[in-house]
């Protein structure tokens, strides 16, 4: 990774000066002392962000310009050319109208309000809140300078390496960060993405998904007032929390992706950097004393600074000794050993002892060599060891204090590469065969120098991950167990989660996954993820149908056909049996009726509008059923005549006579119901003793008259009579 930078920053300085010297880079030709300097502030997007660059040629820092982020968190500065070539510092700050977009799920804690502001939706940040990035190093031009609390976290580590920020403490703290996070490129060289805009994740490679996904994972550390102050580095945080929290917040994305159209072309990129988060927070869980990053052989020339380091689990509480020569070095109890000017007698071979108070580990021995300070021919940087993976590129490279007519030839165990004749060595896709032991000859008209050797390991890819055996849909009756098993192939460690509907089920890792005593609860579709270190494949989905016990509705009588008149009371009726409780539910033209929830459906007096179809639905837990339809038509009622005679009366009720000429009418009542004679007819006329009733319902008939006499006096009714129509 470090060879890799050193070539990015060779490429990235020769387009840089290239852009001083010509007007194509310059955004005004009437302009040319200065030049723009633009990058992204991402932290979830800062929006209203404050900007400031500043000069650290120095041990003064100066502050050269302040810009805001615009709404995508990005800015543009502008500088002095004669600052182009320096570190600059550059500091986001905030004010009340800073915001920043959440990128934590479910949610961030709003410093004023103390609200929980959900996943996407804009939350304030603390006024002392600060992050930090660097422009002129690790090949950062004016188009990929990034603030991040990546960089926040390199910057931080780098000031507690040296008094002033330097080039040296710069990549020093950045190989850290990247090896105590398992990243596989800088920070400093990774521009992070706003993982609120889904659709930002179809377009993201892995490297920058992970870190976006860490980044976002470090809320509660940026709003921390001492990592504002800058005092936040790599030794002061808990690397598990983060991982823990990036690891939960991938889970996460990917249950959000499961609802959205990105769900399929993103999945595995997420469960791929899911299983890379948890297999470090694996190792991070380890008891034992474990040396990540061993310390590295350095080569020097006197007067210059040197560093050694280790990189160990950090969860341990431990103590640190540094030998030299097999000697304690007297104040050397950091994981770091720092010696700001060295000299002669600084070399030697050097051991750090590390102890958690119970255990002892020795890392292993690294050379210093200083190179007496001279005017002629030196190396600076000596080139690294790395491993790789077949297919993927090697980076050598070696600089010296003076690149003038100087030239270059690499060899490899010991036999002169062809061609290999710049300072750096470069092969594109790593093969087998290019594993071996490296150095490389300098010379010029002078002198004649050889660099350290270095070991290059190529390790053999993996095969990704197939699966053979897809799970079978299965029917089971409640209370029965179920199996459902996935096989499949692949190099390394294979990862299995289980899903139930598109959902990761908890605790659900192995090859088989197994329900006791189903119940309906558990019926759905099942499939399985399974992811190695090269990816992950889907497993087709099976359906598990679970049956239940309780009998079935069977219904032994439907509803019958019904013909009935206006007002009469008609009963619907259905039988049926099943595992009780039975539930009914009668419907009239396709709608339920209301409260209509019994076996037996009764209208007491039938209308036009009770005309029509009926059924019924009967369940239970198990099984429901829909009776056959019956209709029910409501007709009108057939219209009958009849006529009436009466004798005339000749006496009042008290006895006393009446004459035919008291006589103006009569008062004829009639129903079908004794209580209720609801129809009246008045004959005035005292000659008619007879009348004919038209439209009579047929059924039977009640009937009463009155005579009224010539004083409009009603007399008594007769007697009710019955009449039968037929």
């Amino acid at each position: 990774m470090v060879q890799k930078r050193f070539l990015n920053c060779l490429i990235c300085c020769f387009i840089f000066l290239v852009c001083l010297f010509t007007t194509a880079c310059s955004n005004n030709d009437n302009n040319s002392n200065e030049t723009t300097l633009s990058g992204s502030a991402i932290k979830g997007i800062i929006s209203n962000g404050i900007v400031s660059a500043y000069n650290l040629a120095g041990q003064d820092k100066i502050l050269l310009t302040q810009s805001r982020t615009n709404q995508l968190g990005q800015f543009s500065l502008t500088i002095p050319k004669e600052n182009t070539n320096q570190l600059i510092l550059l500091e986001l700050s905030t004010d009340n109208k800073t915001q920043m977009r959440c990128d934590l799920t479910p949610g961030c804690i709003d410093q004023n309000s103390g609200q929980l502001i959900r996943f996407g939706n804009h939350v304030s940040l603390p006024s002392f809140f600060k992050l930090f990035g660097i422009a002129g190093s690790h090949a950062q031009t004016s188009q990929n300078t990034f603030i991040s609390p990546l960089t926040h976290l390199v910057v931080a580590t780098a000031k507690g390496l040296d008094d002033t920020l330097t080039s040296n403490s710069i990549n020093i703290a950045s190989d850290w960060v990247e090896n105590a996070l398992s990243l596989d490129t800088s920070p400093m060289l990774v521009q992070l993405k706003d993982i609120t805009n889904l659709s930002n994740l179809s377009v993201m490679s892995n490297e920058e998904l992970k870190q976006s996904i860490i980044s976002a994972a470090m809320y509660s550390e940026t709003i921390e007032s001492s990592w504002s102050s800058g005092s936040g580095s790599i030794d002061s945080i808990n690397i598990k929390n983060i991982l823990s929290r990036a690891s939960n917040l991938t889970n996460d994305l990917s249950s959000i992706l499961t609802e959205s159209e990105n769900a399929n072309y993103q999945a595995i990129p997420l469960n791929r950097i899911q299983s890379q988060l948890d297999a470090q927070l694996d190792e991070l869980t380890s008891s034992e004393i474990v040396i990540l990053t061993q310390p590295s052989s350095v080569s020097v020339t006197e007067t210059h600074r040197f560093n050694l380091y280790a990189q160990v689990n950090s969860e341990l509480d431990l103590s640190y000794q540094w030998y030299k020569n097999g000697d304690a070095i007297l104040g050397a109890n950091s994981a770091v050993y720092s010696k700001p000017n060295s000299e002669l007698n600084d070399a030697g071979v050097y051991e750090l002892l590390i102890s958690d108070g119970f255990s002892e580990l020795t890392s292993l021995s690294a050379s210093v060599t200083i190179n007496k300070l001279s005017n002629g021919l030196d190396i600076t940087q000596q080139p690294q060891s790395l491993s790789v993976t077949e297919g993927e590129p090697i980076l050598l490279t070696v600089d010296v204090n003076n690149d003038s007519s100087v030239n270059y030839q690499w060899q490899k165990n010991g036999s002169i590469i062809p061609g290999a004749m710049q300072s750096t060595y470069f092969i594109a896709n790593s093969q087998l065969k290019d594993e071996g032991n490296y150095r490389v000859t300098i010379s010029n008209n002078e002198k004649q120098i050889s660099s350290n050797f270095v070991n290059v390991w190529v390790s053999e890819s993996i095969e990704a991950v197939s699966i053979n055996t897809h799970p079978q849909s299965k029917t089971i009756l409640e209370g029965q167990s179920v199996v459902f098993n996935v096989k499949a192939t692949g190099d390394g460690f294979l990862r299995y989660q289980w899903r139930k509907n598109g959902t990761p089920i908890d605790n659900e890792f192995l090859a088989s996954l197994k329900i006791s005593s189903a119940s309906k609860l558990n019926e759905g579709n099942y499939d399985v993820v399974v992811t190695n270190s090269q990816g992950g494949a889907y497993s087709k989905a099976a359906t598990l149908t679970v049956l239940s016990t309780i009998p079935p509705v069977r219904i032994s009588q439907h509803p019958q056909t019904k013909s009935v008149t206006i007002g009469q009371t008609f009963t619907l009726s259905v039988s049926a049996s099943g595992g009780e409780p039975l539930n009914y539910q009668w419907y009239f033209n396709g709608d339920a009726i209301e409260n209509a929830i019994s076996p037996n459906f009764r209208i007491v007096s039938a209308s036009l509008d009770n005309e029509g179809s009926y059924s019924v639905l009967v369940n239970n837990e198990n099984s429901s059923q829909q009776s056959e339809t019956s209709f029910v038509s409501v007709n009108l009622p057939t219209l009958k005549s009849l006529e009436l005679t009466w004798d005339t009366p000749t006496k009042r009720e008290d006895g006393s006579a009446l004459g035919f000429d008291e006589i103006m009418g009569y008062l004829i009542e009639y129903g079908d119901k004794a209580y209720a004679l609801e129809n009246s007819i008045m004959v005035e006329n005292q000659l008619p003793n007879s009348l004919v009733l038209n439209n009579l319902s047929a059924g039977e008939l009640l009937l009463r008259i009155a005579t009224i006499d010539s004083d409009n006096n009603q007399g008594a009714f007769s007697d009710t009579i019955r009449v039968s129509l037929q």
